[in-house]
């Protein structure tokens, strides 16, 4: 968990580690507490991905797994104020940020790496419509992300370059 001066708080590559085991109370009194106070949103949010990833196993998975997680990250999100979300990579962790954002209302935003869009785009393009921005570290990438297969047109976007001599970079 890491939050920066503007309230942001960043989902790493894999939503592991103390903060939120799998299976826990907090995690489970937080899917209970939503499930209860807000049926439509939990169900309609849990189907929307589990319907969107059903074609790859990997994902599907991922979305059983991930999603309980995702809403104790939530909640806790929305307890500490989070205004923006950003999560690295275009797979789960994008995922990760599309849930949070379905249930809260916060905006997220993902960074595309390149081995990401190439491999599997499951959900691409309902995560990327749903972003406020998405950056990426090459032009390609940012090209791929902004027009998934599905012909939609979505999100800005921005690339990023990995390296820079900065030597070449102008002083003011």
């Amino acid at each position: 968990q890491v939050i920066d001066a503007v309230g942001k708080l960043h989902l790493f590559e894999k939503l592991r580690g103390p903060l939120f085991p799998f299976l826990s109370r907090d995690l489970v009194r937080a899917n209970l507490s939503l499930l209860i106070r807000n049926p439509k949103s939990y169900l309609k949010t849990w189907w929307a991905v589990l319907s969107g990833t059903w074609r790859s196993p990997k994902f599907f998975l991922g979305a059983l797994l991930w999603y309980p997680k995702c809403v104790a990250f939530a909640r806790r999100m929305r307890e500490l104020g989070v205004e923006h979300v950003h999560a690295h990579f275009a797979h789960h962790p994008a995922m990760a940020a599309l849930v949070v954002h379905r249930l809260t209302g916060i905006p997220y935003s993902f960074t595309a790496h390149g081995s990401d869009l190439h491999v599997d785009r499951t959900m691409l393009p309902q995560k990327v419509r749903a972003a406020a921005f998405v950056v990426a570290v090459v032009p390609l990438e940012a090209q791929a992300a902004s027009r998934p297969r599905d012909g939609a047109h979505t999100a800005p976007y921005a690339f990023a370059v990995q390296a820079t001599d900065s030597g070449s970079l102008p002083v003011s």
